[in-house]
């Protein structure tokens, strides 16, 4: 879901970069939540369906970017301007069922890039609508049905 090295060099939106640089650099509650804004299609829905677990799950996520090994990944993600690409071999080599969820408005790797993917290794694709980068906050019920879809019935 949303795995950002499956299409390649991404090239993300210029607004969630700077978010990401302002996270980044000056983790708070507020870079936080400009980061989750730009990576929803409606953050405030997304805050509204959390209710009480929304403060602490944007507490965590500042906690989080307080953290070395984070700074230091998100640090790599912004000189590099992109996730480098997972080998094409990596990715051919693969023997399991694989399914890809991605949500339609995703500012970070966009559909189009990973229609391409599906369609080169034959992998299912769900489209979540009303979702960006993170459609299992914003969508949690059309990611739920998208992967008992790619899991297929039960027996």
């Amino acid at each position: 879901m949303d795995a950002g090295g499956l299409a390649g060099r991404v090239r993300p939106r210029p607004g969630v970069l700077a978010a990401l640089l302002r996270q980044t650099s000056r983790p708070s509650e507020q870079s936080s939540i400009g980061l989750l804004r730009r990576l929803t299609v409606d953050l405030d829905r997304v805050r509204d369906r959390m209710g009480a677990q929304w403060g602490p799950f944007v507490g965590y996520m500042t906690d989080l970017a307080t953290t070395p090994s984070v700074r230091e990944a998100n640090r790599q993600l912004l000189r590099q301007l992109g996730l480098p690409a997972i080998p094409r071999a990596e990715l051919e080599a693969i023997d399991v069922r694989t399914s890809l969820i991605w949500g339609r408005h995703d500012p970070v790797v966009r559909l189009p890039a990973v229609e391409k993917v599906a369609a080169r290794y034959g992998w299912p694709l769900g489209v979540i609508d009303g979702a960006g980068h993170l459609p299992q906050l914003e969508q949690p019920a059309a990611v739920l049905d998208a992967l008992r879809a790619s899991i297929g019935p039960r027996d």
